[in-house]
């Protein structure tokens, strides 16, 4: 005699379903984390361009909030020609450069807005925005630093690596060029999580 089982998923504090499987392939179906934060409206965009001579740099700076919602981020930065990229902690910016940019939500349905602070008004800044073109002036630790292009063309690089950004911390990525003529780019893609407790 044959059994069978039957699991449930909660889908609300008093609700449960039935997961259903793919009728042509009998497989359940899934999505990454990554991906089911989009679609709960808490993935978000920014980035910076620049180009110039050597020492043109384009940068992205912010402060997390005081919070236990953590930006998970993703960096990836580009140039035509030699450059460094470099991801910076307890960053030291200008005080009134740079501009404020709001990060793209990745569902545009969404209201949501991110809670990273801009810097260009000092570290207390205002939520709900980044930073781009703020002068930068050092940083307690340096996370991650390399070249790219390294004498060649040009280069790009993207840390597949997440990275969980700490609380009440200001930070810095940048690509600054090494060369007497180029284009820089600096993106960082990133969602915000508050860790479950059960």
């Amino acid at each position: 005699m044959s059994q069978s089982t039957v699991i449930q998923g909660k889908t609300g504090n008093a609700t449960t379903q039935a997961p259903r499987i793919d009728s042509r392939t009998h497989t359940l179906q899934t999505i990454e984390y990554e991906h089911h934060e989009v679609h709960a409206g808490s993935m978000y965009h920014a980035e910076h361009n620049a180009s110039g001579g050597v020492g043109t740099r384009a940068i992205i700076s912010f402060k997390t909030p005081n919070t236990t919602k953590w930006a998970h981020a993703v960096f990836e930065v580009r140039s035509n020609g030699e450059a460094i990229y470099q991801l910076q902690e307890a960053a030291s910016m200008g005080t009134g450069t740079g501009a404020s940019f709001a990060p793209r939500n990745h569902d545009r349905n969404s209201t949501k807005t991110t809670t990273l602070k801009n810097t260009s008004l000092g570290t207390d800044g205002t939520a709900g925005y980044v930073t781009v073109g703020c002068d930068y002036s050092g940083s307690t630790l340096t996370l991650f630093s390399t070249k790219i292009g390294d004498g060649r063309e040009g280069g790009e690089t993207r840390g597949h690596d997440e990275w969980i950004l700490k609380q009440d911390t200001v930070y810095a990525v940048m690509v600054t060029s090494q060369a007497a003529s180029s284009v820089v780019r600096v993106n960082m893609t990133y969602y915000e999580h508050t860790n479950k407790t059960a």
